[in-house]
């Protein structure tokens, strides 16, 4: 059931046992309906905090799919866009000075 191992995941982040929460978010995942969207909505918010940042989108556009208007989506959308660019943009940094070190 997708709710059970969505809150053993959640569990386990508060334990810090990421890696037993990752499992236990890939078998949500699986099994929580796509027309779930609170559970998909807590699912993409865990994900996130977890780093898994395709995951998590994933999980959002799942929701976006069937309420684009819900309120928790479009403020998660908000987030991951901020976090997602500003990781993208310290990626491209990086290589940018990785770069003229090897000039």
């Amino acid at each position: 059931d997708g709710q059970w191992h969505l809150t053993r995941g959640l569990a386990l982040v508060d334990l810090d046992r990421t890696q037993e929460a990752n499992a236990a978010f890939a078998m949500a995942s699986k099994f929580i309906d796509d027309n779930d969207v609170a559970n998909r909505l807590s699912l993409a918010a865990a994900q996130h905090q977890l780093g898994q940042h395709a995951e998590a989108i994933a999980s959002l556009q799942k929701v976006q799919a069937i309420a684009p208007n819900d309120p928790e989506a479009l403020r998660l959308a908000g987030i991951f866009s901020a976090t997602y660019d500003h990781l993208a943009n310290q990626n491209l940094d990086a290589a940018a000075d990785e770069s003229s070190i090897l000039r």
